[in-house]
């Protein structure tokens, strides 16, 4: 895709972003494997979301109608967080569509952990101080788009699933006594959490400013399911974002051992092969890396 006229004709979407003719150029073009949901930037002004399709068959009941809304809350509310400006959203019969700010930087990826402990604390800094920002918002009837997720139902899922794959019986057996015996004593107050509060989704601007991105998957929660998220394997070292950080709620480690293990099994859910047909094709080198993390988790739980 070049141009805003490709889109529009690979698409059926006449009448999207009429304001810009079809020559224009656009960059930064990308298209998920199931073809529900694509992504471009304009001139490095603007960032387009679209979902096809009617938002459905999205990973964990994710939408633009919940990403919205949030943008729309942290800015109106002057929430201290970094987030990317809210332009406009649009909809049809086949599709919905969000224009946000482009923030032109670098993905957390790319920078944590290369060599500058100083740049690293700043930006670990950032991070647990806009995630106390964010789990300081209490449930509240101003973001009805959001529910609360049902852990136990959402393990109970995933591991029936995934009990007659890969030989996983045995592990999934283990995996699903551990969390739900956590889960059927364990209640913490609901606050707005990301979701997917990986690197990935944290961009960093020429001026050092931190955002956050990617409300798809928010949900009235335990704000220690995003601490696991982000302090997975891979993401932020746990030890530095509690030492280095200025997080401003109690952590509580066992509950963020049993989410990390939730979540490697909800993206081996996502990604197994066998079950394309469900949520699409299978990346099978990401199902393997998070069936070893799973491993690695239930180690470090005992």
């Amino acid at each position: 895709m070049k141009t805003l006229g490709d889109i529009r004709k690979n698409f059926n979407l006449f009448n999207f972003l009429n304001n810009y003719s079809d020559s224009v150029k656009i960059q930064n073009f990308y298209l998920n494997d199931v073809i529900t949901r694509f992504m471009f930037t304009v001139n490095d002004e603007i960032f387009v979301k679209v979902f096809l399709e009617n938002e459905k068959r999205y990973f964990l009941d994710g939408s633009l109608a919940k990403e919205c809304a949030v943008y729309n809350y942290i800015q109106s509310n002057k929430i201290p967080i970094h987030v990317p400006k809210m332009i406009y959203m649009g909809k049809s019969d086949e599709y919905v569509y969000i224009i946000l700010e482009y923030i032109k930087g670098n993905g957390l990826r790319q920078l944590l952990y290369k060599g500058n402990p100083e740049e690293d604390e700043q930006i670990i800094r950032q991070i647990s101080g806009q995630l106390t920002a964010l789990h300081s918002i209490c449930k509240n009837d101003k973001l009805n788009e959001l529910c609360e997720r049902n852990h136990e139902s959402d393990i109970k899922y995933y591991t029936r699933l995934l009990k007659d794959v890969d030989n996983n019986y045995a592990l999934m057996g283990e995996v699903y006594d551990i969390i739900s015996k956590f889960l059927l004593v364990y209640r913490k107050k609901p606050v707005l959490i990301h979701g997917d509060a990986s690197l990935g989704n944290w961009i960093v601007d020429k001026f050092g400013k931190v955002y956050l991105i990617d409300f798809e998957t928010a949900f009235w929660g335990d704000y220690n399911y995003d601490i696991a998220v982000l302090t997975k394997q891979g993401h932020i070292v746990k030890d530095d974002f509690l030492n280095k950080g200025i997080y401003g709620h109690n952590i509580y480690l066992d509950a963020v051992r049993v989410y990390n293990m939730l979540f490697c099994v909800s993206v081996m859910a996502y990604d197994c092969p066998y079950y394309e047909n469900h949520y699409g094709p299978g990346n099978i080198v990401n199902y393997s890396k998070y069936k070893d993390m799973l491993i690695e988790c239930l180690h470090t739980y005992y």
